[in-house]
């Protein structure tokens, strides 16, 4: 009876951990460049059920031509933009649609030149990193950055920290844990592997695996099965929930809805 209870207990632990699902960012990158190479201006990201990739294409928007390719993104959206960015400073806006960060409704990346980039839709936009961590992101009416609409004015542990500013807004930097750390943990974690899988090598030759092993590997199949059921499940729930119509799936100046840090 112990072992069987022990057993249940895992099994309850296991179902309610939270599922790790992966999720698909629709990602627009906006370049300066016709055949869209080099450093983009802008990346904008979107979780999509209904995702198409394309290749480098040219539009007029407003008035203003861009140059974008549409990607279909599956892994942490913070190392592909660092690795999109390869280096180069940027910064990123996470906005949410509900009070207290939660519920991601876009991530803004932006090339932190300095200078005025092309932003969406008839606006410009000028982003600056500097070198104390702190941050500034002035949006423009018209092509030229000459009326400046609004602009966020952060400081270096809003970035740092990924405060919630606002109760709608996170901010991370080429400068962040997610984008300078990325190569290190990698590296890290591939060592820590190796030493595992020796460690349970040797385990494994110095006992045998007893009944009760034999029944818990069956029981955690099992569960594993289960888990897919109900991944599967609550991945259907999303694509519904998630479903984005073409406007929003276009960056807006108007989606940003940029105001004042105080």
């Amino acid at each position: 009876m112990t072992f069987i209870n022990k057993v249940a207990a895992l099994t309850l632990l296991v179902l309610s951990a939270p599922l790790a699902i992966a999720t698909t960012m629709n990602t627009i990158t906006i370049y300066s460049d016709s055949q869209c190479n080099g450093t983009p201006m802008r990346v904008f990201m979107t979780e999509s059920a209904n995702c198409t990739n394309s290749a480098c294409a040219e539009g007029e928007y407003n008035g203003g031509v861009q140059y974008r390719t549409t990607t279909c993104v599956e892994s942490d959206r913070h190392e592909y933009i660092a690795e999109v960015f390869n280096e180069v400073s940027f910064v990123t806006l996470d906005h949410f649609g509900i009070d207290g960060c939660e519920d991601l409704t876009f991530s803004s990346t932006y090339l932190a030149a300095g200078t005025c980039q092309s932003g969406t839709t008839n606006a410009t936009v000028i982003t600056k990193l500097y070198p104390n961590g702190s941050a500034s992101i002035q949006a423009f009416e018209g092509l030229s950055c000459g009326h400046m609409a609004s602009q966020f004015a952060l400081e270096e542990w809003m970035i740092s920290n990924h405060t919630c500013v606002q109760d709608r807004y996170k901010f991370y930097s080429s400068t962040s844990e997610e984008a300078a750390g990325l190569s290190t943990s990698s590296s890290s974690a591939g060592e820590g592997t190796s030493d595992t899988v020796g460690s349970s090598s040797a385990s494994e030759d110095s006992s045998g695996i007893t009944i009760g092993g034999i029944i818990g590997i069956a029981i955690g199949g099992c569960v594993l099965l289960l888990l897919c059921i109900i991944a599967c499940l609550f991945m259907r729930r999303r694509a519904k929930e998630k479903q984005l119509d073409d406007q929003l799936t276009t960056p807006t100046e108007a989606d940003l809805t940029i105001v004042q840090v105080k």
